[in-house]
């Protein structure tokens, strides 16, 4: 394993995980949505969408693990932003804000992200 994508793995095991925490613990509560029908698809495929442009289009291009390391966090941080809005702002479907959450979290697994070696 490439030592430099160490932090990548931690960095990416924190957020799933807190996907998971965050959903178990602040879920549950009251089941009216705060926010009218077209805002809450609008919080859904806004983060979402911008998370995996990061992940698809802007990381590949980048060989530098110090370059790699704050698109990383600011990816998964959308994703995971998902699980806030479901818990707080539309709590009826937060069920469908934690999945898409996890999926967005996922796909930043590190296996796939190409880093240089420093030999």
């Amino acid at each position: 394993m490439n030592p430099q994508k160490l932090p990548l793995w931690i960095l990416w095991f924190g957020f799933l995980s807190s996907v998971f925490f965050l959903n178990a613990f602040l879920g549950g509560g009251e089941k009216s949505d705060s926010i009218a029908g077209i805002v809450a698809v609008v919080l859904l495929v806004g983060p979402i969408s911008a998370s995996t442009l990061i992940r698809w289009i802007i990381i590949p291009k980048m060989r530098d693990a110090q370059a790699v390391i704050p698109f990383f966090v600011i990816g998964m941080a959308l994703a995971e932003s998902l699980v806030m809005f479901g818990c707080f702002l539309v709590p009826s479907k937060q069920s469908i804000f934690a999945v898409v959450a996890a999926l967005g979290v996922i796909q930043y697994i590190p296996i796939f992200i190409k880093l240089q070696s420093k030999d």
